[in-house]
């Protein structure tokens, strides 16, 4: 099957609006069932929290990233597939650094007006700012964005290469090294896993789980991977070859979410990425029909809105919810109100501030105007 990416009445993906919409809203409630009342905690004792129920229906929220990374895998060669390296950099960089920045500032101003040390904080601002590739960060999701900058340095990369040898499928090469490359590392660190009962060391397994792993797409490489092959097959059609990988890859994606359960049940997580994942491919397919579910217009403010309500929830989730427990008594007005503020902050910045600076980054680097 080739050619669905350029079917339907407009070439804009609307199912990709609501799959980006439910992975933030799942990561939100992660966080959220995880927080404390009393103070500001991730994770709080379960004592400690507001909704402690919360867990059975949130707790595998996390999964959310997982998605994200693969519709980033998708949506980035998509939109490199005809650009130069310094535009495809320049593009990101308007659409990511805007709410960034935004939220940085607000995370730094709660944190530092909730009493935390300014020498500390001002470290973490200016490594949140410029996606440094080590941490501290001033907020806790900040991490996913700096293996997404890793991933873009990457296709940049790509581009240039292909410059120079326009023939080689540049895209499907990187797709498959960087899946194969992250499969292996995930089968270690699966085998390490099993060895724990029979005495594994306990260094190994500190070291498998070093974030400087997930920094150079090792631990979820694999998932940038299965969007890039997805984007790949459904432009230029299914062959033997992508549909096997495609088969490998997210088998290894299961590995790396079961992993991430550390114990836990891995059938929720695994069943919600894996159903999201099946509703992206049906929706490439229909988007014709995924149009006609809603609002056009609706949908493209959903999938505009995940990404400052991914940005806004954590730090000012964790501090706003003791705030409002002062005042707010019954559990579900609690969860109802931080919920509107969260949310209804983020559609302030996406309406407000981030597009006006959107607007002027663009003119900058781009050099042409937003649309209006």
């Amino acid at each position: 099957m080739s050619g669905n990416l350029n079917a339907g009445l407009d070439r804009h993906l609307y199912g990709l609006d609501i799959i980006r919409f439910i992975a933030a809203v799942l990561v939100v409630y992660f966080h959220f069932g995880l927080f404390s009342d009393s103070q500001p905690a991730f994770p709080a004792a379960q004592q400690a929290r507001p909704w402690p129920w919360m867990d059975q229906f949130t707790g595998h929220g996390w999964v959310g990233v997982q998605v994200f990374f693969v519709i980033s895998g998708f949506v980035i060669v998509a939109s490199a597939d005809r650009s130069a390296p310094g535009e495809f950099l320049k593009r990101r960089a308007v659409r990511i650094l805007p709410a960034l920045w935004i939220y940085t500032i607000i995370a730094f101003a709660v944190r530092y007006l909730a009493g935390e040390p300014l020498s500390l904080l001002l470290d973490s601002f200016f490594r949140s700012v410029i996606l440094f590739p080590i941490g501290p960060y001033i907020d806790g999701v900040i991490w996913t964005l700096v293996v997404e900058a890793v991933f873009y340095s990457l296709i940049a990369l790509l581009l240039a290469v292909r410059s120079r040898r326009p023939n080689l499928d540049i895209f499907q090469a990187c797709a498959i090294a960087l899946g194969l490359v992250s499969t292996s590392f995930l089968l270690v660190s699966g085998i390490v896993t099993l060895m724990e009962p029979t005495g594994n060391p306990e260094r190994l397994q500190s070291l498998l789980d070093r974030y400087f792993f997930s920094v150079i797409l090792l631990r979820h490489g694999v998932f940038f991977a299965i969007g890039m092959l997805l984007w790949r097959s459904e432009k230029d059609g299914y062959n033997t070859l992508r549909s096997s990988l495609l088969s490998l890859y997210v088998g290894a994606a299961v590995l790396q979410i079961v992993l991430q359960a550390e114990g836990h049940n891995p059938f929720a997580p695994v069943t919600v990425w894996g159903g999201l994942l099946a509703f992206f491919v049906f929706s490439l397919r229909h988007n014709r029909t995924v149009r006609k579910a809603g609002s056009p217009s609706l949908l493209r403010n959903l999938g505009n809105l995940s990404y400052p309500i991914y940005l806004g929830h954590f730090v000012i989730g964790m501090h706003l919810i003791p705030t409002l427990r002062e005042y707010v008594r019954q559990d579900l007005l609690l969860l109802l109100i931080a919920s509107v503020i969260v949310f209804g902050l983020a559609w302030a910045v996406m309406v407000g501030p981030e597009r006006l600076l959107r607007t002027s980054i663009k003119a900058r680097l781009v050099g042409f105007r937003a649309a209006r």
